[in-house]
């Protein structure tokens, strides 16, 4: 089996590192999960917005 390495970054760590890449207007924006639905309801989205598995980093290249 092959040796697996795992990274979780946080976000202001993804942050400082885009600035630190010469980056500006670093901003990381919230998880919006889709609008809920009979089959997903609100409480279906809860974990993923408590525990988001992604995040959206938008920044402008200087």
């Amino acid at each position: 089996m092959a040796p697996l390495e795992f990274y979780e970054w946080q976000s202001a760590d993804l942050g400082e590192a885009a600035e630190k890449s010469g980056f500006s207007h670093v901003r990381i924006r919230p998880v919006t999960p889709p609008p809920a639905t009979p089959a997903r309801d609100a409480d279906f989205w809860q974990g993923y917005i408590d525990s988001p598995v992604s995040s959206m980093l938008t920044c402008t290249a200087a």
